[in-house]
This record gives structure tokens, sequence and C-alpha cells, in this order.
């Protein structure tokens, strides 16, 4: 089973944050780094949202749809810059089973890092 988690918080809330500095320790990989291995599974981290990146959604989950795991980061629904609904969309049409983890201040960082990873 493919498993996607999205990091879903406003601009400046953490969501780099809590990839980089407390997630990927965990994946033991640097914080520049973006492919790991988790439980003889390969998955792929991307700590900019699709929104702060500028970067195309449809061509994001294409290119990382052979990972069996995908840590993602994308600003709220309320945003009107949001691509959330599109971008669950697109994984699930991948074969992906999507979770959401809602951050909202960086003081959080060090507790949701632990809830992707588990």
């Amino acid at each position: 089973m493919k498993k996607a988690i999205i990091l879903v918080g406003a601009h400046h809330v953490g969501k780099s944050l809590t990839i980089n500095q407390h997630l990927k320790p965990m994946l033991k990989i640097s914080s520049d780094a973006h492919v790991f291995q988790l439980s003889g599974k390969t998955g792929f981290v991307l700590s900019q949202s699709a929104e702060e990146a500028e970067r195309d959604v449809e061509v994001t989950v294409e290119k990382y749809a052979d990972y069996d795991l995908l840590v993602l980061a994308a600003r709220p629904y309320s945003n009107p810059e949001s691509q959330l609904k599109l971008l669950r969309s697109l994984l699930q049409k991948a074969s992906f089973v999507t979770t959401e983890i809602a951050i909202l201040s960086t003081e959080e960082a060090p507790r949701k890092a632990k809830e992707i990873f588990a």
C-alpha cells in the first residue's frame, strides 16, 4: 500500500522546519536529502509546499508516483492559493492513501514530525 502524508499549514508556520529539522533526522537522512528507506519501502520528501515553490502539482505527483511513501507540504484549504484539494485528488488517483496533518506553529514541529513518522 502506498502512503502519502501531507503536512498542511499556512505560510511560515513551520512546515519546512518540521520536515527538515525534525523528521529527516528520524528518517536518517540529511536536511538536503529527499529519498529515504523505511521498513523496506522507499520514500520521497518535499519540505516546501507546491504553492511556495510554484511547483506544478500534476507534474509533481506524476514524477513521484512510483515511490511507496511520500511526505509533502501544502497550504490549507482556506488559503486562496491552496493546491491541497488537487494534490489529494491526484495522490488518490495514483493509488496513495493520504493523510493530512495540520500544523499551526513552529512550537508544534517536534510533535508533528513524530506524528508523520508514526
